[in-house]
């Protein structure tokens, strides 16, 4: 999906963390099940992995992308 590489999502992070250095270390694309599109009714799903620090803590944040009814 083209949105992506365009739209660079948000990354929350809590009050008591603010300050804490960021590292992105990469965004992965999983893919697209049309199992799961038929289960909740999407048209289209995306699924997103990203990989970051923040401090030395390393995370994941996982973001779906879902269109229905256009």
């Amino acid at each position: 999906m083209m949105m992506l590489e365009a739209y660079d999502m948000v990354l929350r992070v809590p009050k008591h963390m603010w300050g804490k250095t960021f590292k992105n270390v990469a965004m992965y694309y999983i893919k697209q099940n049309e199992l799961y599109n038929q289960l909740h009714g999407f048209d289209e799903s995306h699924l997103y992995c990203r990989v970051f620090y923040l401090g030395e803590q390393l995370y994941k944040k996982f973001i779906l992308l879902a269109k229905k009814d256009d």
